[in-house]
């Protein structure tokens, strides 16, 4: 057992393949629908799931973020988000959703841009100008 506090951190690779546009974990593709519709509310949940499981064994995650690489189309799994998409399911689906369900800001970090920095200033002007998603 460890002596100090471990802080937790996850970032999903992929939706399952019957909620993308091309009906596979890998070679990108997106969530079906428009951002706040069916698909995504069902995504929402299932990172309050992902939480909530951890948290059943005692294991707090500290944060998350939206999607690992959200620019990268790879021959493993993986989803695309723009700076728009990310915005827009932060602030109208996923952060409502982790607030309903007791994970707001004050008890887990939301991370944007897991990704490369050539893309930051694109990333941070679109999504923090939102003051919902900024929260």
């Amino acid at each position: 057992m460890a002596t100090h506090d471990i802080r937790v951190f996850g970032s999903p690779w992929s939706a399952p393949k019957w909620m993308k546009t091309n009906n596979d974990l890998i070679n990108g593709g997106t969530i079906k629908g428009a951002v706040g519709s069916e698909y995504w509310q069902i995504y929402a949940k299932y990172f309050v799931h992902y939480l909530n499981a951890y948290k059943a064994h005692n294991i707090t995650h500290w944060g998350i973020t939206v999607q690992n690489e959200p620019r990268a189309s790879q021959r493993w799994n993986s989803m695309m988000y723009t700076a728009e998409t990310t915005r827009d399911f932060v602030a109208k689906t996923l952060g409502p959703e982790l607030e309903a369900s007791g994970w707001g800001p004050d008890k887990l970090k939301l991370m944007v841009l897991d990704h490369n920095l050539d893309l930051v200033k694109e990333w941070v002007r679109v999504i923090f100008a939102d003051k919902t998603a900024a929260k």
